[in-house]
């Protein structure tokens, strides 16, 4: 070896070795943000819960109004730091008009025997096609809340039933004791899909294996509730996710057709609330979940989980926005726009 290719291959060792010292930074940078988002919203999360435990039973009824004083600290002096305040945007945005009284809640409510869209092909089918990996020119928006059941999901189904709008429900079985909320959820004629059983990247994302228990283990959950596994499926942080390769590299290329090839279909989205962060400001969410209504069909993310009060605070305005720009809200079915991100991993 000559010297002038002793010296070539020294710098292409030199570069790779800061190649590799690079992505390890990225991904280590990566790693320490999301374990303080989890321990983050894990501590929120637990004090919401303690706070619905301990108040009395009327507090935690189906009454919008209430929710939004609780979210503005006027109720809780121990969240007023956490909390939005809802005042920031106009009342009739953030508050379910009073017409929503149970005589007109009920007209609202369409129960799983009145609702149109047939559901009795949604379990998951190995070898049947489904999505639509393109868009339609319809105008459509995929509501899609992830994360629950929580002590919240009553509130948000309030707040659908008054709008008349469906959406669906990506679950997890982090509050088993909210369970039936899943009945409940699709009884008034919404989508569920799974997410996943223990929501943990560590466990989820070890092996291919592994991923396979967890979804099968939250799948039994959702049959127990509603007589069937649905085929629709979100990946706990999307299929684009980085921090899956620090547990199990490409794992991600080979779930996306892995899950397929067994029936299932997993759905991304293309507009996020940013709600998965904590976030005490209401017209934040609202800006952020109505930024892309350039595209015909939405997929929009946002979450259902315990903590999520500015969430719902936030939704009415969301959805009166698409409302008033022409665009109808649809659950996710076998015919839906999958909206599928790059994958990195």
């Amino acid at each position: 070896m000559t010297e002038r290719e002793r010296q070539r291959r020294a710098r292409a060792i030199k570069k790779r070795r800061q190649r590799q010292i690079r992505q390890r930074v990225t991904i280590a940078v990566i790693a320490i943000a999301v374990f303080l988002v989890v321990v983050v919203s894990v501590a929120a999360h637990q004090r919401k819960k303690k706070e619905a435990q301990n108040q009395p039973q009327q507090e935690t009824s189906r009454n919008i109004p209430a929710v939004q004083e609780t979210s503005s600290g006027t109720q809780n002096p121990e969240t007023e730091t956490a909390a939005p305040e809802v005042s920031e945007i106009p009342l009739e945005q953030t508050e379910v008009p009073e017409e929503t009284a149970p005589e007109a809640q009920a007209e609202n409510t369409l129960r799983a025997a009145d609702y149109p869209v047939d559901r009795s092909n949604f379990a998951v089918q190995p070898g049947v096609p489904c999505g639509n990996n393109h868009m339609t020119e319809e105008k459509v928006v995929y509501l899609t809340l992830d994360d629950g059941p929580s002590y919240l999901t009553p509130q948000f189904l309030d707040v659908l039933d008054h709008y008349n709008v469906k959406c669906t429900f990506f679950v997890t079985a982090q509050d088993p004791e909210y369970f039936y909320l899943i009945r409940e959820a699709y009884d008034r004629g919404h989508t569920i899909g799974l997410h996943s059983y223990s929501h943990d990247y560590a466990t989820v994302y070890s092996s291919p294996e592994a991923f396979f228990a967890d979804l099968d283990a939250i799948g039994q959950v959702v049959a127990d509730q509603i007589g069937y596994v649905p085929a629709f499926i979100r990946f706990p942080g999307g299929s684009c996710n980085y921090v899956s390769h620090d547990y199990c590299e490409g794992i991600m290329t080979y779930l996306s057709t892995a899950v397929q090839e067994r029936g299932y279909q997993y759905f991304d989205w293309n507009c996020s609330s940013g709600d998965g962060a904590v976030v005490d400001d209401v017209n934040q969410l609202i800006a952020a979940a109505t930024s892309v209504d350039y595209w015909e069909n939405i997929v929009l993310l946002s979450h259902d989980c315990g903590g999520k009060e500015t969430t719902l605070a936030a939704l009415p305005s969301i959805i009166e926005y698409y409302l008033n720009n022409g665009y109808e809200f649809r659950p996710i079915t076998r015919d839906a726009f999958t909206s599928h991100q790059e994958i990195f991993n």
